[in-house]
Parts: structure tokens; sequence; C-alpha cells
């Protein structure tokens, strides 16, 4: 068991916390969108001391270490010692390479992580992960390092273009298949309306406990991976060939071709894979062009830090909240996998992303517990 980082959603929880922080300097590390959309808000509501602030370039494309080290030598240079705290104040590439950075800098300091996007609230914030890109593959070089708190702002989420918070959504998906039914029934419901409800904070505990059982993924943890043997070699491609597509896009991609495979090989029924299709064809909109031929794909799967004995490795969903970790798979399953996801995705219209969630509407974001 390890001690959980605190998870702060209201400004009382945040005093009582934040008053009993000793710390030498508080350094803020944005990127250059969350400077200008985010950090007014963080310094108005919760920050009134004096802080330092270090701004990353925005993208994916900037998770590395080349970023790592301007900060690490920034860091030097201002003469932040072992008891200041990076606030991190961005979605996941944002807390991952400040966490990361926080975690290595003088043996490591301490952070605390305001995650802007519901996909880093849900998943890139939760459990201790950190770290930066290498070579063109995702998260090859990090370490496991537990920020001291989490702050859930849904101040942040208004701003946000639908198409990401769709894209986050599907990791929240993702935690309800490997962890809980009662999730999975709620997002299938008529009722749910991904810009009025987002079940945060349940989709959060999921991860919290599978975390707690196995902090450095040698088991259940494992679980986490669905859908991400495939998703980040979707994404890395898309990277590589300057394609826009966000994290949830990829992993949905990636969910739906491991749980063909889930299906075939371990007893998913084809029920749950059916609404697993319908869920992404309800709330994807996206360029049908940012996927490739399968073995593109297998290239870069080749390199999956999972990998055992020269296979690649996935885990898979037995049913919903029973997941099956560490399934060596062929890759000519792999391809029919891919060639299967590939065939549901081009059921989705080509649409440019110009869908924007309406501030000024009446729906409301509510951390369902």
């Amino acid at each position: 068991m390890i001690n959980d980082s605190v998870i702060i959603q209201n400004p009382k929880e945040w005093g009582s916390f934040f008053s009993n922080l000793q710390f030498s300097k508080l350094v803020l590390v944005a990127d250059a969108n969350t400077e200008k959309y985010c950090l007014p808000h963080v310094l108005e509501a919760y920050l009134n001391e004096s802080v330092q602030t270090y701004v990353l370039p925005a993208g994916e494309g900037n998770k590395n270490l080349d970023e790592a080290s301007k900060l690490w030598s920034w860091l030097l240079t201002n003469h932040i010692d072992r008891n200041a705290v990076i606030v991190a104040v961005g979605g996941g590439m944002v807390t991952d390479l400040a966490g990361f950075v926080a975690s290595t800098y003088k043996r490591g300091i301490r952070s605390i992580y305001f995650p802007t996007t519901n996909l880093a609230m849900c998943d890139a914030a939760i459990g201790g992960k950190t770290g930066v890109n290498y070579h063109g593959i995702k998260n090859q070089i990090g370490t496991f390092h537990l920020p001291e708190a989490i702050v859930l702002d849904a101040n942040f989420l208004n701003s946000l273009p639908y198409p990401q918070l769709a894209s986050g959504l599907f990791e929240t998906v993702k935690h309800a298949m490997i962890g809980d039914a009662e999730l999975w029934n709620m997002i299938q419901s008529q009722d749910f309306d991904i810009k009025g409800q987002l079940p945060l904070v349940q989709s959060m505990k999921v991860k919290q406990n599978i975390v707690n059982q196995d902090f450095k993924e040698s088991g259940i943890r494992q679980a986490l991976n669905f859908g991400h043997t495939v998703g980040h070699a979707v994404e890395a491609y898309a990277a590589e060939i300057k394609q826009n597509l966000y994290h949830g896009e990829a992993i949905a991609f990636g969910m739906l071709a491991e749980a063909w495979i889930s299906n075939k090989l371990v007893g998913l029924s084809t029920k749950n894979l059916h609404q697993l299709e319908v869920l992404i064809l309800k709330h994807l909109s996206l360029n049908k062009d940012c996927f490739a031929e399968a073995e593109s794909y297998l290239e870069l799967m080749r390199q999956d830090k999972k990998n055992k004995n020269g296979a690649i490795v996935c885990s898979l969903v037995e049913d919903i909240g029973q997941p099956i970790i560490g399934k060596p798979i062929e890759e000519s399953l792999l391809v029919e996998s891919i060639q299967f996801a590939k065939k549901q995705f081009g059921k989705l219209e080509y649409s440019i992303r110009q869908f924007l969630f309406d501030a000024s509407s009446n729906a409301l974001f509510v951390f369902l517990s």
C-alpha cells in the first residue's frame, strides 16, 4: 500500500492542505497554452504567494529530454533547492514532464498537479508515472513519483473544445472496462451527456485502487495498459506524419482493436465489443487519414517497453471489470485487430475540428464520486 496523492476538489480543502505545506519556493510549470488560459486562474484562486514560473512550448512533441534538460538548467540557475515544490499546470504532457523533472532534480523534490483536461485529471495525473518520449517512442524514459496533491478544478474544462473532451472520455471508458461495471453502465446510459456530466472522481478511484495494489507495475497495474499497446503505436505514427490526433482518440482505436482480440482469445462478449464501437461512433469525430497500415504500427509495437521475450504483449478484458494482464499476442492477430478497428473507424464521418464547447450554455460539469 502506498500513500495516495491528496485529491482536492474545493478551495476549502486546498486552504487546509496548503497551510500545512512547508516549502522554500514554488515553481509553476505550464505550457504556452495553459500559461495564457489557466495560469491566471490558478494564481488568483489558489496561490497568493510569490512564485517563479517556467513555460514549456506546447505539444506532445516537446515532451522530451531536451525540454527536461532546459528545465533542469533553469532550476539550477535560479537556485531552486530541495525544499521547493514544482506546481504543474497543464495536461498530461506538462504533468508528465514536470513530474519527471521533479522526481530527478536533486534526487527528487515535491510536486503538485493542476491538471487542466479531463484526460489529465482521470489518467495522467494519477498513479505517479512520469516521463518523456525518446526516439519517437512514448514514455520510454521516466520514473514513479507521486505528487503531493492533485487539484481538480472544473473551470479548466469549460474552455476545452468538444473533441478534446470526447478524447479524454476514453480513458474513463478504459477504467470502466477494466475495473468498474457501474461506471460502464453509467457511460452506456442514454442520459449520459459528456458536456454536462463527467464521472471523473469515480474514474480516478479505479486507477488509484489499482495503483495502490501495484505501484511499480509488476502485476495488476498492467491492466491500465488496455488499449495502449496498439493505441500508443497509433499515436506515435500520427506524430511522425504530423497528423493531429488526440491521445484519447488513439486509445479509443487501441481499445477497439484489443477488445476485438479479447473477444477472440479470452471471452469478452460480442455485446460489449459492440457497445464500445457505439461509444466511439457517438463521441468521436476525426480525420480518418490519421490511420495507417498495420505494419507501420507493428514496427512501433515491437519497441513497446511491456514486451517480453520478443513477443508483443497486451492487457485484455475478459468481462467488464475483469482484466487479463500481460498476454503475448501473435502479430497476425494484431494485424487482424487493426484491420477491424480501421473498418469501424471508417464509419466515422470526416470532420474538421470545429466543434467548440459552449461555455455560456447551461451545461455544468459534475464530478461524480
